[in-house]
């Protein structure tokens, strides 16, 4: 009996730091990716080869940048951390910068397009990678959302972005 517990405690501790190695672990690419859809400012849907004919469909999230929400509000750090406790003026005036700036990657990004992706790591949401996106002609995706005014340097702390300030 002393040895299967002795085996279990092993196992669970092995399982743990395999899980944390998979979680901190960067796959540098580049990989080729075809947009299939922008979901908002700073997240696209695509097809990554993973293998020469092998794709997976993922939702990437651009590492590096923060952008207005379209739908909920990012500004909760500030107000308590309740989407309730956010002024309603700054919730409109996050959402229409967030529409805007979607927009702004719908018009550099179209369905089909390819993109490079590099620096891919695991999100710390289900099922959503981060990494840097190219477009066709070199250009980082996030590093134009910021020079734009579309986005904010984000390092994945609290977010403190110029659009949830009462000004």
């Amino acid at each position: 009996m002393k040895h299967l517990l002795t085996t279990i405690l092993c196992l669970t501790i092995w399982a743990g730091t395999q899980q944390t190695l998979a979680k901190s672990r960067t796959l540098p690419g580049p990989y080729t990716a075809r947009t299939i859809k922008v979901i908002d400012a700073d997240t696209l849907r695509v097809f990554v080869e993973v293998w020469p004919m092998d794709f997976k469909r993922v939702d990437v999230r651009l590492e590096g940048i923060d952008t207005p929400e379209k739908r909920s509000t990012g500004c909760t750090a500030l107000y308590g951390g309740k989407a309730a406790d956010v002024p309603a003026h700054i919730k409109t005036r996050e959402k229409q910068l967030g529409l805007k700036a979607t927009e702004f990657v719908k018009a550099h990004v179209k369905p089909d397009d390819t993109l490079l992706l590099t620096g891919v790591k695991l999100g710390k949401y289900a099922g959503r990678a981060v990494g840097k996106l190219a477009l066709s002609d070199g250009r980082d995706l996030g590093a134009l959302l910021i020079q734009n005014g579309h986005a904010v340097t984000y390092d994945g702390g609290t977010k403190a972005a110029p659009w949830c300030l009462d000004n």
